[in-house]
């Protein structure tokens, strides 16, 4: 699953992008190759890609040295706000410091109150929540009655000043919030709980999907109307909680639904699906979502990049490069990039990267690897 810092807080000094912008053993701005791969053309090689707040961490020298051999960043930025009503009120709370930091938030309401409480780890500043605000089947109504009050506005400046920033040297994201399945288990429920309500309570699950649906709705149309080229759907979609059936039933129509303004406004779809998705393939391939990104093959997980090619012809396949391949020599990492390339067999609306949490005394090295073996068959 993709962790990451909430709005994206941290950005590389635009000195050093400016510094590659343009190489000189490249025919493509970093932009239009990655671009050209995303719309399922061929560019100049296959564009290599990180998520910007991970290259924000690493070692700038190991980074300088990456950026010169073309690793593309992706940003993203949030493109909405949401404004509750005069009848939500919101409270937040911090505790203690460092490591022992919890953040608690209540949501007040006609009907009652929810809690949540969680905190950031300190490599990545993933969110963890250690505290839901839906802890059973009763705390529904009140989260329904939230999604009820709160309406959607658009919120572009933040986007834009990133695209500026970012230039040629990069993609920025307009990003929304997950598909409703997943945004109701990932960030209100916790798989447990909404387990539970999905199979026991589904009137109820139903009637509270649908409220969230509204305001996904909502966001859609600003998304289609935004000056992002490439929406993100960190939808965090995996075959080992949503099984096929639960699949095609909540997510299928809705997918289908929001491409559509999408598709005529000119945006590509980009959603992260970095986890089990064999079982879920073809169900997959009844969307119209354009990008299947973060796809992570094996050893990671069970589906390879032939498989997926094969099974979505007309979706774009960017690579999640297994994490646990860059504690291995550098033959392995050698070995399972070129493997990755021919089994894409065909540049065109293919790309690598890394959207997962690693150890970051491996990244130079692993990296490297990476990207000699991409420019050599590019070469």
């Amino acid at each position: 699953m993709c962790y990451r810092r909430t709005n994206c807080e941290l950005y590389l000094t635009l000195p050093i992008l400016r510094n590659f912008a343009k190489n000189r053993n490249f025919t493509m701005t970093k932009k239009d190759r990655l671009m050209t791969a995303l719309r399922g053309n061929k560019p100049d090689q296959i564009p290599f890609t990180i998520y910007k707040w991970i290259l924000d961490n690493i070692d700038s020298a190991d980074a300088e040295r990456l950026l010169e051999k073309g690793l593309i960043p992706i940003d993203s930025i949030k493109i909405f706000k949401e404004i509750p009503d005069d009848t939500i009120k919101i409270q937040i709370t911090e505790n203690g410091e460092g490591k022992d930091k919890r953040i608690s938030t209540t949501i007040e309401t006609p009907l009652g109150s929810i809690h949540e409480m969680y905190r950031y780890e300190d490599a990545f500043g993933s969110k963890w929540i250690d505290e839901y605000f839906v802890k059973n089947k009763d705390d529904m109504s009140i989260l329904k009655y939230v999604f009820d009050h709160t309406i959607i506005e658009p919120n572009f400046e933040e986007y834009n000043n990133a695209l500026k920033e970012m230039g040629n040297n990069g993609i920025v994201l307009g990003e929304i919030i997950p598909i409703p399945l997943t945004w109701l288990w990932v960030n209100y429920m916790g798989v447990e709980v909404w387990s539970e309500v999905l199979y026991i309570h589904t009137e109820l699950f139903d009637s509270l999907h649908e409220s969230l649906l509204n305001l996904y709705r909502q966001q859609i149309e600003f998304a289609a109307v935004s000056p992002a080229e490439v929406i993100w759907f960190g939808d965090n979609v995996t075959g080992t909680i949503i099984s096929p059936k639960i699949y095609e039933t909540y997510c299928v129509p809705v997918y289908n639904e929001v491409c559509e303004p999408l598709k005529k406004n000119g945006k590509l779809s980009f959603a992260h699906y970095d986890g089990e998705n064999l079982v879920l393939k073809n169900s997959i391939s009844q969307v119209k979502l354009n990008i299947i990104e973060a796809f992570t093959p094996p050893p990671m997980e069970r589906m390879t990049v032939k498989e997926a090619r094969e099974a979505w012809p007309d979706k774009v396949l960017s690579l999640n490069f297994p994490g646990i391949l860059f504690t291995e020599n550098n033959s392995v990492i050698q070995k399972y990039t070129s493997t990755y390339i021919e089994e894409a067999g065909d540049a065109a609306g293919f790309i690598i990267g890394c959207t997962e949490e690693f150890d970051f005394s491996t990244f130079g090295r692993a990296f490297d690897v990476i990207a000699d073996v991409i420019n050599g068959m590019a070469n």
